[in-house]
């Protein structure tokens, strides 16, 4: 085996070392975990739900949140070429806890309730005839996708306990 190939691997084993000693780290702090009754909501829709802590090793937290949040995915296609762009394109933060050092086996559940933004459309407007003709011209060079989460986080010293969670929206139209 050449000296290239080698170094090759020892690159990939050390980043794959990496990421699951961070996943076991994370797993010796403790858990986070999201619940909810149902995944897809209408917009103006209040989520319910609870997010469960469990911690195993004493944490000094700066902050326990909930959050929605969108994402847009935006793919642009020319010719041969495409290119793809995520944004965060919304965030609501509730804070559930805040600054608080939890002890070794903590264990809570905290309920929360956070609403949908009521809205048809997403993303910045262009309006008028300015607007129709750039609509026209990039209908077929580019595709938004957004993509809704639920978000719990302990924002912690060190590493953070976080969990995330799929939803889906009705009705909502974009760009």
């Amino acid at each position: 085996m050449s000296t290239g190939v080698i170094v090759v691997i020892a690159i990939c084993v050390g980043v794959v070392g990496g990421i699951i000693g961070f996943f076991i780290l994370r797993g010796l702090k403790g858990t986070i975990k999201i619940d909810c009754q149902k995944s897809t909501f209408d917009p103006g829709e209040t989520i319910k739900g609870n997010i469960h802590l469990k911690i195993k090793k004493e944490t000094k937290g700066n902050k326990l949140i909930v959050a929605l949040v969108a994402d847009e995915t935006t793919t642009y296609h020319d010719g041969d070429d495409r290119r793809t762009e995520h944004d965060e394109v919304y965030r609501d933060e509730q804070i559930i806890e805040g600054q608080k050092v939890f002890p070794v086996g903590y264990e809570q559940t905290f309920d929360f309730a956070i609403t949908i933004p009521a809205m048809n459309s997403s993303g910045p407007q262009v309006g008028g005839v300015v607007g129709a003709v750039f609509d026209a011209l990039s209908v077929n060079r580019r595709k938004n996708k957004i993509e809704w989460q639920l978000e719990a986080r302990l924002d912690a010293e060190g590493l953070d306990l976080v969990n995330k969670k799929d939803i889906q929206m009705r009705h909502l139209q974009t760009s």
